[in-house]
């Protein structure tokens, strides 16, 4: 068995990207070449990893068996040749952060501003998801530090309170609750919601009382600027 470090390069952007457009303009390479590198990966794996079509290329179960593997190599490779890069220049190494998306956007970059002003060989790989999302990479070893919101229960992981955030009922001028000094509970639940990230739910349910049922949720949103 016989492929090389690029031809994984290259299996891992095409399946993350879903194009070979997009991954040979990622890796600086000609369409071509990255086609060739896609194919001998597959001869020496003997194995198909991508269906492709006119229009489209998509995984086999084989690809997506083997894209968190291979993702991860790629990731750690990266990683090692970092820090060889920056020896003697200090800290250094791959920081992964996994956060909502309003603290990716809210508290990282002033943050890893003010390190790196003191740490220059430090490098940060940031992905802003769901709170879910959050801790299932730091528990799968795919994130170093995790910033997420709501109970976290998981045994396995070392837990700070770093801030505290306040939730607000948001809503037209025009309706009823605008009529009111105080939103309680009871008020809340006349009415259909939008609600953020599925944490959300839980922390929702804390303020209103386990025993509520039928909480009247109409649809979910997943970033401050869903529409």
């Amino acid at each position: 068995m016989d492929f090389s470090v690029r031809q994984i390069r290259a299996f891992v952007a095409v399946a993350r990207l879903g194009s070979f457009t997009r991954a040979a303009a990622l890796l600086h390479v000609a369409q071509p070449t990255l086609t060739v590198q896609i194919r001998k990966l597959e001869e020496a794996l003997a194995v198909r990893l991508f269906d492709r079509t006119s229009r489209s290329v998509a995984l086999t179960q084989t690809g997506r068996d083997m894209l968190p593997v291979l993702g991860r190599m790629v990731q750690d490779l990266d990683g090692l040749l970092g820090e060889v890069r920056n020896q003697g220049t200090g800290y250094q190494g791959l920081v992964r952060i996994a956060a909502l998306p309003t603290a990716a956007a809210a508290l990282l970059p002033k943050a890893i501003k003010s390190f790196r002003a003191a740490h220059a060989g430090a490098d940060f790989r940031i992905r802003d998801v769901i709170a879910r999302r959050v801790l299932a990479l730091v528990e799968a070893e795919e994130a170093d530090i995790g910033i997420t919101g709501g109970p976290t229960n998981a045994a396995d992981v070392d837990v700070l309170l770093a801030i505290e955030d306040r939730m607000h009922v948001v809503f037209p001028q025009a309706h009823p609750l605008a009529e009111v000094e105080t939103v309680t509970p009871e008020l809340l639940m006349r009415y259909p919601l939008i609600m953020m990230d599925p944490c959300v739910f839980d922390w929702c349910y804390d303020w209103c009382g386990r025993e509520a049922v039928g909480f009247p949720v109409a649809n979910t949103a997943f970033r401050l600027g869903s529409r």
